[in-house]
């Protein structure tokens, strides 16, 4: 049976109140995970108790896989 590992990361915000999603940035770091085995499995958008919302992607990678050493490659460092 695989085993699977997650990860949760928030999308980057931008604009002086960090209330608008960065699409850039965002994509370029989901990109960057991509490349590292990760797979991007549901998005959600969070409304904390103050009011403001943070989108939440949740990604996951299959364990037991070979991959570089390297998850920083690309800036990314678990």
């Amino acid at each position: 049976m695989k085993k699977f590992e997650y990860k949760i990361v928030t999308g980057t915000t931008k604009g002086m109140a960090k209330m608008n999603l960065d699409l850039e940035a965002t994509e370029a770091v989901l990109t960057g995970l991509g490349l590292v085995g990760w797979e991007l499995v549901n998005t959600y958008l969070y409304t904390k108790s103050s009011g403001l919302s943070e989108h939440l992607f949740v990604l996951k990678r299959e364990l037991g896989v070979d991959r570089p050493e390297e998850d920083s490659a690309f800036g990314f460092v678990e």
